[in-house]
């Protein structure tokens, strides 16, 4: 099984908060502008995000509805800390809408996340530092025309010029330890799983660039070896329609639970026996942090972000797009005759992230704390 060193203690928040502060002085106003287009890594890292710069700092999050019919961006707003002020863009004219609400509010950094929010931002021209966060990777022409980058991961230095990586720092996501988390049998039970089978797990958004058809065609295959063994997939998206006829035509039957959106769904974990992140391309990977939390053991494709985390030995990496290697390794990992090494997630604790994100604010405020990279 995965593990991870987090601590649960009130203490080790508040530390965590009192980092910021003291590195951040020069600002007193933050506004994060994102258009949601649902509710996944880049989302929560916001809501986080904002809750842990509301004990010192005037935190706004100005959003407007995506691609998605604005679901995305409702869920954020309802799920952001109270102190957080939420200020709503209109779906229409959001790029003028957007300079007067940063006219009237005069927040002391402008902090963007995705593309959407970000090209805004630039042609707003706010009179303050402008902080992008790279959420899905770097685009030159976007996102080296801000004061201040955050990358994701160490790996997207290197798709950077030169000028664009001195004005950059890794910031990863971090993981906030669960509460309130169900025993196996009670998540089994919730989500109308066998108490004994293998269960194999996979969330994100149901889109094609998260590789869930991949994982449902890699299911079918190990199926032959585990008869036994069951999948869940938390999520919806825009895939969720072909999926389920990808389910039928592979006469997958009750086998597969659809288990949907669900904003706790890491109570459920606990059900799992086996995380996976099936994805084409991956910056990052949250999930597998949450799957670590959990003590579930984790299965990924060979992509910069799981590489990043898990390491280039660790062994229940598959190619993505490769179904039939993907078959292979999670019946490695069922078999259990390759040990799961342990992984080290201490480094994504989040008051050492939070630290190296109020060094950049206050670097590009004036101050002369140094960024931490």
């Amino acid at each position: 099984m995965s593990s991870i060193a987090l601590s649960d203690s009130p203490a080790a928040r508040g530390a965590a908060r009192r980092l910021i502060p003291s590195s951040t002085a020069a600002v007193t106003s933050i506004a994060h502008v994102i258009i949601p287009h649902g509710f996944g890594g880049a989302e929560k890292h916001v809501m986080e995000l904002a809750e842990f710069q509301a004990d010192d700092h005037q935190v706004m999050v100005i959003l407007g509805p995506g691609e998605d019919g604005g679901v995305g961006a409702r869920h954020l707003a309802e799920s952001l800390d109270p102190r957080v002020s939420v200020v709503w863009l209109p779906a229409r004219m959001r790029t003028a809408a957007l300079f007067w609400k940063l006219l009237a509010l005069c927040p002391d950094i402008v902090h963007a996340h995705l593309n959407t929010a970000a090209r805004r931002v630039l042609r707003c021209r706010p009179g303050c530092p402008r902080v992008v966060t790279l959420h899905n990777g770097f685009r030159a022409g976007l996102h080296d025309r801000f004061d201040g980058i955050i990358r994701i991961a160490d790996y997207q230095a290197r798709m950077m010029p030169a000028a664009a990586r001195d004005r950059s720092v890794t910031v990863h996501n971090w993981v906030l330890p669960q509460r309130g988390a169900l025993t196996r049998a009670e998540a089994r039970l919730a989500l109308g799983l066998p108490q004994g089978a293998p269960v194999i797990g996979g969330m994100g958004r149901l889109e094609l660039g998260k590789g869930f058809d991949v994982l449902m065609d890699a299911y079918a295959r190990l199926l032959a070896h585990r008869p036994d063994a069951r999948l869940v997939l938390f999520g919806q998206g825009a895939e969720m329609a072909a999926l389920r006829e990808q389910a039928a035509q592979l006469a997958l039957g009750d086998r597969v639970v659809f288990a949907g959106f669900r904003p706790d769904v890491r109570r459920y974990l606990s059900a799992l026996d086996l995380g996976v992140v099936a994805s084409r391309h991956e910056p990052f990977g949250l999930t597998l942090l949450e799957y670590a939390d959990a003590g579930v053991t984790l299965v990924a494709t060979r992509t910069g972000g799981p590489l990043e985390i898990l390491g280039f030995d660790y062994p229940f990496l598959c190619p993505p797009e490769d179904a039939a290697a993907m078959a292979e390794t999670l019946l490695a990992a069922l078999d259990g005759r390759t040990p799961a090494q342990p992984v080290d997630l201490t480094r994504f604790r989040p008051e050492v992230q939070m630290a190296k994100v109020g060094a950049l604010y206050a670097q590009l405020a004036g101050a002369q704390a140094p960024v931490a990279i």
